[in-house]
């Protein structure tokens, strides 16, 4: 059986703009970043990172996080 993919919410999209746009040639935006950019603490993007990671658009590394290749395909056909 297929599993049913939602599309994250408004916070998480916007999280994910940012993790595309910041890793666009390569590497990882921190957590600190995120919280910088988005005037929020780890704690209130979790939810929203959690979300983008179900969805298999964003990997965390210990180094940060990072567009999956689906979420860069995801991000092109709505951002380009």
């Amino acid at each position: 059986m297929k599993r049913k993919t939602t599309l994250p919410g408004d916070i998480a999209l916007n999280i994910l703009h940012d993790i595309y746009h910041e890793t666009s040639s390569g590497g990882f935006i921190t957590m600190d970043s995120l919280e910088t950019l988005h005037g929020r603490s780890g704690s209130q993007l979790r939810p929203g990172l959690e979300d983008l990671k179900e969805a298999g658009l964003i990997v965390e590394h210990e180094e940060g996080f990072q567009v999956s290749l689906q979420g860069k395909a995801f991000c092109r056909s709505r951002w380009a």
